[in-house]
């Protein structure tokens, strides 16, 4: 893999919201980026204004959770109510369920990388869907 190097902002990257408020940005994935800067990842910035869940879900791929702000809690296969505060990272196996709530009074701000790649398959991904082609529009400006 010949990959060429890149660089983006995080402001530069649209957010998508969904119905819940939960903002998504995603400024690294092979379909932003392009075949020439295909990383073996997918990141992922979520936001989660306070009181609100994700939905419980899983993926086709590796995730890790790095938390850049706020406080919550992660629900993950068996494990239940682990707290989320900057700083922690937390690593949910390919094809097990998980669920993120902001338990505070504050925004909840993940970094979350995929390996490989999340690729949307569904109607419950029309979200990530939304968020790569905001971000393909924004990664050409630059």
């Amino acid at each position: 893999m010949n990959l060429k190097g890149f660089r983006t902002r995080l402001e530069n990257v649209p957010e998508v919201k969904t119905p819940n408020g939960i903002g998504l940005q995603i400024p690294v994935h092979a379909e932003v980026t392009g075949p020439s800067q295909e990383a073996p990842v997918s990141l992922f910035v979520i936001t989660f204004p306070p009181g609100v869940e994700s939905p419980p879900h899983n993926h086709e791929s590796d995730e890790y959770e790095y938390v850049l702000s706020g406080t919550g809690k992660l629900d993950s296969g068996e494990e239940k109510g682990i707290p989320l505060v900057p700083n922690t990272i937390a690593y949910n196996p390919k094809g097990i369920m998980h669920q993120v709530t902001n338990t505070g009074s504050e925004p909840l701000k993940i970094l979350k990388v995929h390996v490989p790649p999340v690729t949307p398959h569904g109607p419950g991904d029309i979200f990530t869907t939304q968020a790569i082609e905001a971000a393909k529009e924004a990664f050409k400006a630059e």
